[in-house]
């Protein structure tokens, strides 16, 4: 096989199970970008378009409330269906929402619709998304048998938990409102009302975070804090991979729990927590500060709290804490 099919293939598999950024590119070679704005005065999402040849269009992004600040962008693109997909934040505190929006160059912006709850007394956060794909490769030619998009949130309020919800795709935006919404909590503790969280650090339990530990899988790792038993659970999310049509909805999952640990006691971060895990369950917890990076590990039980030299690129510190949970990597 030639370079140039190597090529189209990382960027086939990259666009299937692709992790959600503020920026993606198509196969077209255009590169997208998203950031916080403002258009006429009014607060939004500008999504920035730059052709192979430095050309840039500029489109606003609105949310579902005109004077709600959208936030914490995500964006990934859809290959097989030639769309990108923008996951966001807008508001802040009570009664901010997770809202999703999509983007072709055949058919423009799509409205933007809401994933959270919706209830006023709940704050909806910290949006991550990812894709995964079960992928078929033929005689000359590569199908995609189905792909969904996963998007995991924090819900701060009365009923303060991880929220998740999954979509088929391409899919259509009339069915979004009968999507599967999951409480994490429910899933192993039915029912039951959050515990008090006031010895707990909200910068990390409200971060919760998504993986795709195989591509060649309809299958999503969770990390999030159970509220009802305060402990952090880890859940493989399965679906799947019949040959019947997809209908225009989520699927409910199969769900595995694969671990369980205590929140640490002593990981204080000012800054934005990043979650690394291993594939028998071990994780690592990290967060850039001034004085380093300041990280713990969970091996059986969680590690003291230590730094590395924050003049590391960050994909070194990546990989040296994998290595400390996952020594087979």
């Amino acid at each position: 096989m030639n370079r140039k099919f190597w090529l189209a293939f990382a960027l086939f598999g990259w666009a299937l199970t692709g992790f959600a950024g503020d920026t993606a590119l198509d196969r077209a070679g255009n590169l997208y970008t998203v950031f916080p704005s403002t258009y006429q005065g009014l607060p939004c999402l500008q999504l920035d378009i730059r052709a192979h040849d430095g050309a840039v269009t500029s489109v606003p992004v609105w949310g579902t409330t005109p004077f709600a600040q959208p936030s914490s962008p995500q964006v990934l693109y859809s290959l097989p269906s030639d769309r990108l997909y923008l996951v966001f934040r807008q508001g802040a505190g009570p009664g901010a929402q997770i809202a999703l929006a999509t983007y072709s160059s055949r058919s423009g912006l799509s409205p933007s619709f809401l994933l959270s709850s919706g209830r006023p007394d709940q704050d909806a956060q910290n949006p991550v998304a990812a894709f995964t794909a079960q992928v078929i490769a033929g005689e000359g030619e590569l199908k995609v048998w189905r792909q969904f998009l996963h998007i995991l949130w924090w819900e701060e309020g009365p009923e303060a938990g991880a929220r998740y919800a999954n979509l088929p795709v391409p899919f259509d935006f009339a069915g979004v409102d009968a999507l599967t919404r999951l409480r994490m909590n429910d899933l192993f503790s039915p029912e039951t009302a959050p515990g008090d969280l006031s010895a707990l650090l909200p910068q990390v339990y409200q971060h919760p975070a998504l993986f795709v530990p195989d591509s060649s899988r309809n299958q999503v790792r969770v990390f999030y804090l159970n509220t009802a038993l305060l402990q952090c659970e880890i859940a493989d999310l399965t679906y799947s991979t019949g040959t019947e049509i997809l209908e225009d909805r989520a699927h409910f999952p199969d769900i595995g729990l694969m671990a369980t640990m205590p929140m640490h006691p002593d990981f204080i971060t000012t800054q934005g927590v990043t979650t690394l895990l291993g594939t028998t369950g071990n994780l690592a917890l990290f967060s850039a500060e001034p004085e380093g990076y300041y990280y713990a590990t969970y091996c059986e039980g969680w590690s003291q709290p230590g730094t590395l030299p924050l003049d590391l690129p960050r994909e070194e510190v990546q990989r040296i804490l994998s290595a400390a949970i996952d020594p087979a990597q």
